[in-house]
C-alpha cells in the first residue's frame, strides 16, 4: 500500500510505503491442574485489549529466533529452547502484520 508524503517545509511529494511489521508468537501447550490440554495466554492490556497468544515485535537487528525466545521470557516468564517454526500468517485487514508463530519441540500434533 502506498500514499503520498508532504514535506511541510518545502511541499515536495514522495511515496509513501505502508511496510508491516514483523511479528512472532509462540503457542504452548500445558496441562492443566485438573488434567485438562490448555494453551498458555497472556492479557493484552494494549489495544486490542483481551487475551492473547504471547508474542510480540521483531526489533531491528535482532533475529527471528532471538525475538521469540525474549518474547516468551518477557510475557511469560518461560525460557524456551530450540523451538520449531510452527507457521507463518498474515491478515491484511488487520493492519497487515505478517507473524512467524512457533512452537516448543514434540508440541505440534497437540495444537
Amino acid at each position: 500500500m502506498k500514499g503520498i508524503f508532504r514535506c511541510p517545509e518545502c511541499g515536495t511529494e514522495s511515496p509513501l510505503y505502508k511496510n508491516p511489521f514483523p511479528t512472532v508468537d509462540c503457542l504452548i501447550s500445558r496441562d492443566t491442574d485438573d488434567g485438562r490440554e490448555g494453551l498458555v495466554l497472556i492479557w493484552r492490556q494494549n489495544e486490542p485489549v483481551g487475551w492473547a497468544i504471547p508474542g510480540g515485535f521483531i526489533d531491528y537487528g535482532e533475529s527471528v529466533e532471538d525475538a521469540v525466545q525474549r518474547e516468551m521470557l518477557e510475557e511469560t516468564n518461560l525460557q524456551l529452547d530450540d523451538l520449531q517454526l510452527f507457521m507463518v500468517c498474515s491478515d491484511p485487514g488487520q493492519g497487515g502484520g505478517i507473524s512467524a508463530r512457533w512452537s516448543p519441540p514434540g508440541q505440534r500434533d497437540r495444537l
